[in-house]
Order: C-alpha cells, then structure tokens, then sequence
C-alpha cells in the first residue's frame, strides 16, 4: 500500500474521526474517493460524519452510494436504516434492515443475540 492509496487516506480520516475532527476526516475520505471513486468504506464513513451532525439529508445520500456499490455492506445497510428511521421513512427502513439480513445471512455475519454454535 502506498500513502495516497484509498486504504491508508481513509484509515487517516477514521482516525481524525476518533478525534472528533469531521472537517479533517471528511478531507480524507474525500482524498479517498478521489483515489477511488468505488471505495464503498469511504462513501459509508461520509455518512457517518453526516449523521453525526444530524444532516440526515446527506447522510443518507452517502450511505445509499456505499450500499449501491457493495450490497453486502451491513454496516452501510445498518446506518441506513438508522438514517431512514431519522427521516421518517418508515417503509424505506424496513426495507433497509431486509438487505442487512440477507448481507448478513452471504456474509456468514452473526446477528445480534446469536451465540457461537
């Protein structure tokens, strides 16, 4: 991996994330769209930034980017339907929350509450 690869610029702005810093990691994972136009953690991590800061208009945008580009994003599906929830979109998060099962059920990922078999 190189420094400007899409990995590493959106590893920095997971990091200015944990410091609170959203102007500094919305400039990262930018760069990293710039990088990577596809790169589905980015699009998702815009959206986290977005609805933390309660513009769930945008927030949404992003995360429907990120599940458009990967359909097995459970974490995009998650905030989604969380966003959805937020706007009121009740029929749109129900369907949301459908898609993370099923990425869920491809991915092998265990839901909440399941223990190890």
């Amino acid at each position: 991996m190189t420094p400007d690869s899409p990995e590493v610029l959106h590893g920095l702005g997971l990091l200015a994330y944990e410091q609170d810093d959203f102007p500094l990691a919305t400039e990262f994972y930018r760069k990293a769209l710039d990088r990577d136009p596809a790169f589905a953690p980015a699009w998702n991590d815009l959206g986290v930034v977005e609805f933390r800061s309660q513009h769930y208009d945008s927030a949404r945008t992003f995360f429907e980017k990120a599940v458009a580009l990967d359909a097995d994003f459970s974490e995009a599906w998650f905030n989604l339907a969380d966003t959805y929830e937020e706007l009121g979109m009740a029929e749109a998060r129900s369907h949301a929350l459908a898609q993370l099962r099923r990425a869920r059920l491809r991915s092998g990922e265990k839901f909440d509450g399941e223990e190890d078999e």
